[in-house]
């Protein structure tokens, strides 16, 4: 998916690891931002990082994980 916008796949994952604070698995990630692509909430790895950032902080207020509220802010 990442080679077919231009991006590198490696620089992708990187840029998520590091703005879900490592609470996110890889699989996870990949899944989360493919979807967000789709349905055209983030158009790159920046906005998908910015994304994964407020959703690790926002999580932490609410209570839920990482993933949980950055399924949620996408969906």
């Amino acid at each position: 998916m990442a080679e077919s916008i231009g991006m590198d796949m490696d620089d992708v994952m990187d840029a998520l690891r590091t703005a879900s604070q490592g609470m996110v698995s890889d699989f996870d990630l990949m899944s989360a931002a493919s979807r967000a692509m789709m349905l055209g909430v983030g158009s790159d790895s920046t906005e998908i990082a910015r994304l994964f950032e407020i959703a690790a902080l926002r999580g932490r207020v609410l209570g839920v994980d990482t993933s949980q509220a950055f399924n949620d802010i996408v969906t």
